[in-house]
């Protein structure tokens, strides 16, 4: 009798695992459905305001295979970032942006070395013009799902993972401004002089030098905003505040 009720709780714990286990990937798969509804990215990681992508951080790598699942779907949405805008943004680009969140990954490594070259000038408008043609987005779910195969059974190892790393370029270890100056261009404007490694030059808005983009030049508050291409992150830089 007591091997039958041993038999019987036995059968009854598998039964309720499975029954757990199915019940979790019908909701992974219900949240994955919700990308449309992601109305924010953060920066650079911080705390956001958006209940869809927060619940699909706190997931983390169990909804993973999901999302590399909707890296092919093409229904257009609204560009959740926010740094520069793309208008032509898919559900399959805001779900590899949330697998990068989730692993710590880097977008440039999983594209072609002749589109990464691209990079350092375009930045990640080289990405948009990558995966434009449907064909280059069977191809990054495939390059993205071989690495976290090979990062989830590295880690069932018990061994850890450490992102991989494609980019050499970093920001200038001393940058500032020393002044603004009013252009004598007809456009008008304010031209801004800055000191980078002890080198200064003259820049303006829209202006480009060293893999950095000139995004904003504010003389009323003595602020330059630029961004570095390859990283494709934006820093504020202010004469008062000598803030990199």
């Amino acid at each position: 009798m007591r091997n039958w009720t041993a038999v019987f709780l036995m059968l009854f714990l598998v039964s309720c695992v499975a029954e757990h286990e199915s019940s979790a990937t019908q909701n992974l798969s219900e949240l994955c459905e919700k990308i449309q509804e992601i109305k924010i990215l953060p920066f650079k990681g911080e705390p956001v305001e958006d209940e869809v992508y927060n619940e699909m951080i706190e997931a983390g790598d169990s909804i993973v295979p999901c999302l590399i699942d909707k890296m092919t779907d093409t229904t257009l949405m609204a560009d959740p970032r926010q740094s520069v805008h793309f208008g032509g943004t898919r559900v399959g680009d805001v779900a590899f942006w949330v697998i990068l969140r989730i692993t710590g990954e880097d977008l440039r490594c999983f594209l072609p070395e002749d589109v990464r070259a691209k990079w350092k000038d375009q930045g990640i408008y080289a990405y948009f013009g990558f995966i434009k043609d449907p064909k280059n987005r069977k191809v990054l779910q495939e390059n993205v799902r071989q690495l976290f195969d090979e990062r989830s059974s590295y880690q069932k190892e018990g061994k850890t993972w450490e992102p991989i790393k494609c980019v050499t370029w970093e920001w200038p270890d001393d940058i500032r401004i020393k002044e603004f100056i009013e252009s004598r261009e007809e456009s008008g404007g304010y031209i801004a002089i800055i000191e980078v490694d002890k080198k200064a030059q003259f820049v303006k808005e829209g202006e480009r030098f060293g893999g950095l983009e000139v995004m904003l030049v504010d003389a009323v508050n003595k602020c330059l905003v630029l961004r570095a291409v390859e990283l494709d992150e934006e820093r504020e830089l202010c004469l008062s505040k000598e803030k990199t």
